[in-house]
C-alpha cells in the first residue's frame, strides 16, 4: 500500500500595495487545498526589512512580489534580498501588472523563481498560485 504524504503548512509572505491584488492572490492560493499561513508587506521596504533584523522569527516558503510598489519597488526588493544570505534560496515569484518581456528579463537576471502577469480572470489566478504551489511543495 503507497503511503499519502501529508501535506505540510506552508508560510507564504505577499508584498503587494493594492489590497485587492493581495487578496485575489490570498484567495487563488487558498483554493489550492493547501494549509497555508500569510504575511502580507505593502511594500519592500517592509518586507526587505523583516529579513534585516536581529533575529528572524520565520522564514517563508515562497515569497509573492509586486514589482510597482511605493518606498521600496520589486525590482529593488529582489535585488536585496538575493544578496541576503538568510533570503538567497526562498523561491521568490513576482506577481505584476506588467506583461513587458523586459521587465520579466530583469527579474530573471536578479534570481526570481517564476515571473507572471497579474491575470484578468479569477481562474488564471488559480493557475498561477497552482504553479507556485507545485514548485514550493
Amino acid at each position: 500500500m503507497k503511503e499519502r504524504k501529508e501535506k505540510r503548512e506552508l508560510h507564504i509572505f505577499i508584498a503587494d500595495d493594492d489590497s485587492d491584488d493581495r487578496d485575489f492572490a490570498i484567495e487563488a492560493l487558498k483554493d489550492t487545498g493547501h494549509e497555508i499561513k500569510f504575511s502580507c508587506f505593502t511594500n519592500g521596504h517592509f518586507l526587505t526589512h523583516y529579513f534585516l533584523r536581529d533575529f528572524i522569527p520565520l522564514l517563508p516558503d515562497a515569497i509573492v512580489l509586486d514589482l510597482n510598489m511605493p518606498l521600496k519597488d520589486g525590482y529593488q526588493s529582489l535585488k536585496e534580498l538575493r544578496s541576503l544570505h538568510v533570503a538567497k534560496t526562498i523561491p521568490i515569484f513576482v506577481l505584476t501588472s506588467s506583461t513587458m518581456d523586459k521587465d520579466r528579463e530583469i527579474c530573471n537576471n536578479l534570481g526570481c523563481t517564476g515571473f507572471f502577469s497579474k491575470p484578468l480572470r479569477s481562474a488564471e489566478y488559480k493557475n498561477i498560485a497552482q504553479q507556485i504551489i507545485s514548485a514550493i511543495s
